[in-house]
C-alpha cells in the first residue's frame, strides 16, 4: 500500500510539474480548460491517478514501483544536493 501510494504520488508529481512534460500541459490547457486546471492541480489529478491506478494488474504496478520510486528518489536527492550547494 506504501509503495502504491509514493508511486500515485510520483506519478502526478511528474504530470503537473516536469519541464518535459511542460508542453503536454500547454497543449491540454489550449484544447480544454478543464484538462488545464487538472494537470495544474496535485491533489484533482492525484484523484483520478488514483482511480486509474486501481485498476492497474499486481505485475505492472510492480514494474510501476521501480520507474516512478526511482524517479522520486532520483528527484528528492538532486534536491539535497542542490539544497548543499546554497550553503
Amino acid at each position: 500500500m506504501i509503495l502504491d501510494l509514493i508511486t500515485i504520488s510520483s506519478i502526478v508529481l511528474i504530470l503537473t510539474t516536469s519541464k518535459l512534460l511542460k508542453p503536454f500541459r500547454e497543449f491540454l490547457s489550449r484544447k480544454s480548460i478543464f484538462l488545464g486546471k487538472l494537470f495544474s492541480c496535485q491533489m484533482c489529478l492525484g484523484v483520478w491517478v488514483g482511480l486509474i491506478y486501481f485498476f492497474i494488474p499486481q505485475e505492472i504496478k510492480e514494474c510501476l514501483y521501480y520507474i516512478f520510486i526511482g524517479s522520486l528518489s532520483s528527484f528528492l536527492l538532486y534536491l539535497l544536493i542542490e539544497l548543499i550547494k546554497k550553503e
